[in-house]
């Protein structure tokens, strides 16, 4: 009897998995950004710096709109405070 059967299929979930460890940790550690963007979109309405405010909001769905391509199933979670924060971001500006 051959092992090779097996031994193929479990190398090829470890790929997967693997696969979608790496694009969940690509999520996490480039979502902060577009946090960082939307934190300083609200700081800059508080300065009255409307055009900087809109400015960091704009590149901050710029860059969700990039990390929604990674996010497929399961893994969207993971955008979800970025997400959040892009509407508190929007948000102020319009008020």
């Amino acid at each position: 009897m051959s092992l090779d059967a097996p031994k193929e299929s479990l190398e090829s979930i470890a790929r997967s998995l693997s696969d979608v460890h790496d694009a969940r940790e690509f999520l996490i550690r480039n979502t902060r950004d577009v946090i960082i963007l939307c934190s300083r979109s609200i700081a800059a309405v508080h300065r009255g710096d409307m055009c900087g405010a809109a400015s960091k909001a704009d590149e901050a769905e710029r860059l969700l709109r990039l990390h929604r391509e990674k996010a497929d199933g399961q893994l969207a979670i993971h955008l979800a405070v970025a997400e959040q924060e892009l509407v508190e971001a929007r948000a102020l500006i319009a008020i």
